[in-house]
């Protein structure tokens, strides 16, 4: 039996008559803001590295949230950043007092 290509699956799930709704969503260009000047330089420095010099938008929000020890749920596509909204704010702690520890559960 022969593995189907991405484009014959998504056909068959168009088609699907348990498939009531299908939409999609246009690309539209990434919306930034510059780097906080609160975050650590060490971690700008790591970021720049790696070619993060920015913040999405969804980034940059999470990280002020929590900075103001505000709750946060960040929904959004694949790839687009998501970890960064969590890991930055906990680097961010451990930069500011070496013994602060993150616990993670998925």
């Amino acid at each position: 039996m022969k593995k189907k290509s991405l484009a014959e699956l998504i056909s068959d799930l168009k088609g699907s008559e348990h498939v009531v709704n299908w939409h999609e969503i246009e690309p539209r260009k990434a919306r930034t803001k510059p780097m906080p000047d609160s975050i650590d330089s060490r971690i700008k420095t790591a970021l720049g590295k790696r070619g993060i010099d920015e913040l999405f938008t969804h980034q940059f929000s999470a990280f002020q949230s929590v900075q103001k020890e505000e709750s946060i749920v960040t929904v959004t596509p694949t790839a687009s950043g998501k970890t960064l909204c969590y890991n930055l704010p906990v680097l961010q702690s451990i930069a500011e007092n070496p013994s602060n520890r993150a616990l993670y559960l998925f």
